[in-house]
Parts: structure tokens; sequence; C-alpha cells
């Protein structure tokens, strides 16, 4: 990440726990940056891909992606008077007194003041578009709450909740291989530890209580480095026999059977599929005539 701190400031504090105290609001600061500029940069470049092939698309998705984030009232007719770099400062000023304002924390309190499953139903229909889903229907208490609070968040901060989700999974999945395979190096030469008087069983779990703290070490260290770097590029699914505008379209061969139509995911009021996004968002269902299969938990060490 790129803190930029200077040494003055941290002779400025007396005490370790005010410089961590320091270096913690830094990185708040960094990463409230990235909450505004990330979704905004990835709403655009979605829009720039799907205008290859389907521009009239590309402009609805995007002003009811703004309209429903926002509430900016925009229009398809409206947007074709911007220009690609006014719609994205509008966006970033936008989305920059979203978060200054906490409005995703006011939408999160204003679904938790539904107390019964019908109320909570017509917020959301009115609000978002969206229902109940079953499963969160029989939810009590903290439980439903936290239930509520994901639904919120799924739509309103989507782009970033599963391009954490995105970073968690990876950095998650690639470090507990690293962590399995060195535990059976560790099987495999732990008996030679007998030759210097020291008890393999008691060494084999000293060492595979190190192991296991280094793993969450780089966990920590990856994910911290990933987030503030990485972006996940919007990849657009045209739909079959979709073709840019100008090209004409091929005739079928004869007895050849019309393609399927091929569902998005949904995600927060678009459609997006990219990279890691191939998993549904908390609170909604998946896309009529698509399958996700849920991640593979990872096996315990044997």
């Amino acid at each position: 990440m790129d803190l930029d701190v200077k040494p003055e400031e941290f002779k400025a504090r007396e005490t370790n726990e005010q410089i961590v105290e320091f270096v913690l609001e830094k990185v708040r600061a960094l990463y409230k940056k990235r909450e505004i500029e990330y979704p905004v940069e990835f709403a655009m470049d979605l829009t720039m891909a799907m205008m290859r092939t389907a521009p009239e698309q590309a402009a609805n998705h995007l002003v009811h992606w703004a309209n429903t984030r926002f509430n900016l009232g925009w229009t398809p007719e409206s947007l074709r008077t911007r220009m690609p770099p006014q719609i994205r400062e509008e966006l970033l000023a936008a989305s920059a007194k979203f978060v200054e304002s906490n409005r995703l924390q006011v939408a999160v309190d204003e679904a938790l003041a539904c107390r019964d499953n019908e109320a909570l139903e017509k917020h959301l229909r009115e609000k978002y578009q969206v229902g109940v889903p079953n499963w969160m229907k029989r939810l009590r208490d903290e439980d439903r709450d936290n239930a509520i609070r994901a639904v919120i968040e799924s739509i309103l901060r989507a782009e970033l909740v599963q391009f954490e989700r995105f970073v968690l999974l990876d950095v998650l999945d690639t470090a507990w291989k690293e962590h399995l395979y060195a535990m059976d190096q560790l099987r495999d030469t732990i008996g030679f530890r007998s030759f210097s008087q020291q008890d393999p069983r008691i060494e084999y779990k000293r060492e595979g209580s190190r192991l296991y703290r280094e793993m969450l070490e780089r966990l920590r260290d990856r994910v911290a480095e990933y987030v503030f770097k990485l972006r996940l590029r919007p990849q657009f699914a045209p739909p079959p026999g979709a073709r840019p505008p100008g090209v004409p379209a091929m005739p079928p061969p004869p007895g050849a059977r019309r393609p399927a139509a091929v569902a998005p995911v949904p995600f927060g009021g678009g459609t997006i599929m990219g990279p890691g996004l191939g998993v549904p968002i908390p609170g909604q269902r998946p896309a009529q005539g698509t399958r996700t299969p849920p991640p593979e938990p990872p096996k315990p060490a044997t």
C-alpha cells in the first residue's frame, strides 16, 4: 500500500500505541479512498466493455446502477449528452458523498427497522427491487440482523464485497495448500528428532503450531497487500448471436439448433461477470438457468 508518512510524524508520537493508531488512521483513510473510487472504476470499465457489442444496454445499465446506488435521477438520454470523463467525475463526486455521509449504514438501519418479514419484503421491493429470500425468513434476532446487513451491502457495496471475497478466498486457498504441504514435509522428517533426544510427538505439535502461526501471518500480509493494489476487470459476456454495431448477422446453417440464452449473474442492480464473480451474492438467488457451485472448503490436515 502507498502510505505517505514522514519521519517527523513518527517522532511526534511518544509510545508504540500512538504510532500504531497513527498508522491505522492512515490505512483507514487510504481504504476509504478505495471505497470511493473502486465502484466507479468498476462500473465505468464494465460500461466500456459492454459498449463494444451492446451500447444501448451499456447506457441503460450505467444509468440504472447510478440511480440505484446514488439516486442521481439519470436517464439514458441525459447520459448521451456527457463525455466519459464528465460521467466519471460526477460519479466520483456522488460516491464520495455516499461514503462521507455514511449512507450505507443509514440504509442498513432502515432495513433493520422492519421488524417482520412482510415489512422487510415491502421495503426491499420498493427501494431495491429485490425480495426476501426464503432462507432469511426463518432467521431470528442477531442472525436475521446480520443477514439483512449482508443483503444491503451486496446491493450498495456490491463491487467491493465481491472483490474482498475474491481476495480472501484466493489468498486463503493458496496459503492453506502451502500449509498442508509444509505439514506433510514435517511429518516425513519429524522422526529424526529422536536422534537428538527429542520426543517426535511433542516436537510435531510445537512445529505444527509454529507453521500455523506463520500461515496466519502470511494471510494477513498478502490480504493487506492485495486489497490495496489489485483490481478485478469486468468481462461482459454478450448474448449468443450478438454482434458489434454495423456487422451484418450471419444466417444460421440449415438444421442448426438455436442456442439457449445464458443468464448473467445479478450484481447490485446490474449484470456483471468476471474473474471470481461466479458466486452468488448473499441474499440473492442465482439467476435462472445458471449453476454456481459453492466453493469447496479446505480439507483438514490428516
